[in-house]
């Protein structure tokens, strides 16, 4: 083979490991392209003594490849072989990224790192793509080609490319190695403005995006670096400032996210016997005094009068008053909850407050006068809250609540397990078990809301028993620890993201979520460096 093939070869796996780069955050079709790419180039190129050998050779591909195989046991036991087939072909990239990267040649620091920029550059335009959803300027562009309008009414939407979440991660990992990069000591200092300025936007982003995952996870990357570097910086000047920053950001967010619980449970007081019996026009109050449930500190179930409350808003909304909202919700519990959270009566006179925005606002599910702006970080906490105490104070239905959903999802899941404990239902029973975990349990959500575990280490287990989540962690975590002379700041966070993730994702349940995972676990731990 002439030196002109193997460079040409060798260019087309680098375009292609790039394609994949750029499709992560942007499209499953350009993985899916990339991976075939990859592939096409892997068989055109011959030389599979060679490959085979090397895959061979990589320990920790082929232990990391475990985890595939780990699907394959769990055909000897299924019953549902669509789902199991469809979960399979999911988790191809399980095996295939670490094969072709594993058996192909050694990439260099500088070629992985051109990989890298191609990932961040992609990560910071289409989330710049995405915040154009809260301006006008996407919209203008859609009638320009006689699209649709699109009205964002949860602004986690505007990640549109790619589940938000698994962008959230993407984001972390971008952010983790342009500072990565800032920080070192032969960085051009243009480079290094450039690359603060876009951890900056993406940050910004995060939360603009309401993403408390990737906050959450954010925050606990940087806190681990800085108590990493209070402990091991040489430099005087920066261990100490290290340690107050160590100190001041989690004292921030505590202080931020007590007050915001302080101020949930901040109730206007009202003595039950001075609560008036009647509206301003004459009707008779409903006034609940044992139901304590709050919306920014009045209770949600008094001065309630259907009697007058019904009739006017059936005059002003399409939808009945015994209906559902757009969210699934019912418009009864949705209107008492936003008038309450404006701190008005549930009369004729507080509905009339009520301006045609804020009608239209309840009509599409929005039941607190917070949530009515497209991004609020403050509000989205506030909603957490408010789910908490939901759900242990008053055991309320859990359905299109994030965290008390997963709470839910986590108690089925636990008992499923409890069922199945040592080899697990099978690769394609899990979400069947869970619902039939659901029926029996008789449980709040409703069917649209009873999903998967959401948590990657339970599903496992679920799947696969206590033995086959044994084998998961080792073929996760063992390659890295066989590659620990060669970690650094940007492998070791990668898999602490990968690690973080799937405590409350299916983050290999999704293409984007497992081809995340497994091509950059491929690069760093699968493929080592020449250098």
């Amino acid at each position: 083979m002439s030196p002109l093939t193997r460079i040409n070869h060798s260019r087309i796996y680098i375009f292609g490991l790039m394609v994949m780069a750029v499709g992560l955050p942007s499209s499953n079709l350009l993985m899916s392209i990339a991976q075939i790419i990859i592939a096409t180039n892997w068989v055109i190129e011959g030389q599979y003594a060679n490959k085979i050998k090397r895959f061979l050779g990589n320990k920790p591909a082929i232990i990391f490849s475990t985890i595939f195989g780990l699907h394959l046991l769990g055909l000897l036991y299924t019953q549902d072989w669509n789902y199991a087939a469809w979960d399979l072909r999911n988790k191809v990239p399980l095996l295939a990224l670490p094969f072709l990267i594993g058996s192909s040649p050694n990439l260099s620091k500088d070629k992985i790192e051109k990989i890298f920029t191609v990932f961040v550059i992609s990560v910071v335009t289409f989330s710049v793509v995405c915040a154009g959803e809260l301006t006008y300027i996407n919209n203008a562009i859609r009638s320009l080609l006689d699209l649709p309008e699109k009205i964002i009414m949860d602004v986690r939407s505007i990640s549109h490319f790619v589940s938000h979440i698994r962008f959230s991660l993407m984001i972390c990992l971008a952010i983790s190695w342009m500072m990565y990069q800032v920080f070192k000591a032969t960085m051009v200092r243009k480079k290094q403005v450039v690359f603060m300025i876009m951890s900056a936007w993406l940050i910004v982003f995060l939360i603009i995006m309401e993403s408390v995952t990737g906050l959450a996870i954010l925050f606990i990357l940087e806190f681990a670096t800085l108590s990493y570097a209070v402990v091991k910086q040489k430099s005087r000047v920066a261990r100490y400032a290290s340690l107050v920053l160590l100190i001041a950001i989690p004292s921030f967010v505590l202080v931020y996210v007590g007050n915001m619980v302080v101020d949930f449970y901040r109730v206007n007081k009202e003595s039950v016997s001075e609560l008036p019996k009647f509206t301003s026009l004459g009707s008779l109050y409903y006034h609940d005094v044992e139901n304590e449930q709050l919306e920014n500190g009045n209770y949600v179930w008094r001065y309630v009068c259907h009697l007058e409350i019904e009739p006017g808003w059936e005059k002003r909304s399409t939808i009945p008053f015994r209906g559902k909202d757009k969210a699934g919700q019912f418009v009864e519990y949705t209107l008492f909850r936003y008038m309450t959270s404006r701190g008005l009566h549930k009369d004729a006179e507080g509905l009339a407050q009520l301006s045609e925005k804020e009608i239209s606002a309840v009509e599409n599910g929005i039941a607190n006068v917070r949530f009515t702006e497209v991004s609020s970080l403050t509000a989205r906490i506030y909603g957490i809250i408010w789910q908490m105490d939901d759900y242990i104070n008053r055991a309320g239905d859990p359905g299109g609540h994030s965290l008390s959903q997963r709470w839910e999802f986590w108690k089925t899941g636990i008992n499923v397990l409890k069922s199945n404990a040592l080899f697990g239902v099978g690769t394609g029973d899990v979400y069947n078990e869970m619902l039939s975990q659901y029926e029996k349990e008789g449980s709040l959500l409703v069917p649209a809301y009873r999903k998967h575990p959401h948590n990657q280490y339970l599903s496992v287990a679920i799947g696969f028993g206590i033995f086959g989540l044994i084998l998961f962690l080792w073929g996760l975590i063992y390659p890295v620890y066989m590659n620990r002379e060669q970690l650094n700041y940007v492998s070791m966070l990668f898999f602490a993201i990968t690690l973080l993730s799937m405590m409350t994702e299916d983050t290999l349940e999704t293409q984007a979520g497992v081809s995340f995972v497994a091509f950059f676990y491929a690069l760093l731990f699968l493929s080592p460096s020449e250098e």
